[in-house]
């Protein structure tokens, strides 16, 4: 039977954890392959039916710690270094 149909609910504690350990772990392997998001946003991350996280829509991907003038990503999420491209390189980490 699939996690979700079990109708669990986790305590905000735990989901805030559990954010945090996943989000390390994708940080981690994005550095490790070479390639940054650039995207990163909750609605990029989501469960499957046995509470797996999966990053989703690498449409933004750019090369890992070279420098940028790209100006991508969903503009709510955006850092400060990317919505200001334009006028400076940046380093996408």
């Amino acid at each position: 039977m699939a996690a979700n149909s079990k109708n669990i609910q986790l305590s905000e504690q735990l989901k805030n954890y559990l954010w945090l350990q996943c989000l390390l772990c994708v940080y981690d392997l994005l550095a490790r392959s070479g390639l940054s998001h650039l995207d990163l946003k909750p609605d990029n991350f989501v469960f499957d039916d046995n509470w797996r996280l999966m990053l989703i829509d690498f449409g933004h991907t750019g090369l890992y710690n070279q420098l940028t003038q790209k100006e991508t990503g969903t503009f709510e999420y955006q850092a400060p270094e990317i919505y200001n491209a334009e006028w400076a390189p940046y380093i996408p980490l």
